[in-house]
């Protein structure tokens, strides 16, 4: 909720839209931060307590795993402690890490484990090499495999992997693969617009411009409809859809009236 009230989930199609950039966004709201921050640190005691009456209980290890991760998440995108971040995310992966060890067929595990692969894999080189001194590397390919096997077989996390695995599709320039894992999440998501803009924004990266232009369509369709979620749409997020419509067709247009 956060993140959505900063304007951190808009879609990759509006990031070239001036008006839509140039908004002055929320600062972040230290009540939020403080009680999100609490939530998580009564889970962690809680885990930790359970884990030394047993130390290899799967769903505790499990959920360290992904309070560290989501503290992680939140020093990025929100606070921008980058070094917080990576501390944090260090510590999520080595729960992630003991928990494949103890339970090597608790699929959900290998989520965050993929995660951290990839995005260690993805730094620049002197980053890398700096990295490397502290212990820690990473394999884009492997992360890539592990987001994947979530996503097929994950029974706990099988969405968020899917989400995932379409943002690092995209971010690979597969564009129309991400674009059939996001078809499949609209089914499961029906109220999520989000979800409906990205799958447009690939349709465009792929240069199916009919395509992008009928989902974003749809998605303008379905806001002046009130439909479920839809309603939700930002007025800045609208114009800015509008504005792409306009753009797609007149682009459409002309492509036809060349031909």
């Amino acid at each position: 909720m956060e993140l959505h009230r900063l304007g951190m989930l808009e879609p990759s199609a509006f990031r070239g839209d001036n008006k839509f950039l140039d908004q002055r966004k929320p600062r972040p709201d230290p009540g939020v931060r403080r009680n999100f921050r609490d939530v998580l640190y009564r889970g962690r005691e809680i885990a930790e307590s359970g884990l030394k009456v047993n130390s290899d209980d799967a769903t505790l290890l499990y959920a360290l795993s992904n309070s560290f991760a989501l503290e992680g998440n939140y020093d990025f995108m929100i606070d921008r402690a980058y070094f917080a971040a990576l501390r944090h995310a260090n510590r999520a992966n080595g729960f992630s890490r003991e928990l494949r060890k103890k339970h090597p067929d608790f699929v959900d595990a290998y989520l965050i484990a993929g995660v951290h692969q990839y995005v260690l894999g993805s730094l620049p080189f002197p980053v890398k090499v700096l990295i490397a001194f502290g212990g820690m590397r990473g394999d884009k390919k492997k992360g890539e495999a592990w987001v994947a096997k979530v996503a097929q077989e994950g029974k706990i996390a099988r969405h968020e992997a899917r989400t995932l695995l379409a943002l690092l599709l995209r971010r690979e320039k597969k564009p129309l693969e991400a674009a059939a894992i996001l078809s499949g999440l609209m089914d499961d998501f029906p109220r999520n617009y989000v979800i409906q803009l990205e799958l447009g924004s690939m349709y465009l990266d792929a240069g199916k411009k009919e395509q992008a232009l009928a989902t974003f369509r749809d998605v303008e369709k379905k806001h002046h409809e009130n439909a479920p979620g839809f309603e939700r749409l930002t007025g800045r997020a609208l114009g800015a859809l509008q504005r792409k419509i306009e753009t797609l067709e007149a682009e459409l247009k002309q492509a036809k009236g060349e031909a």
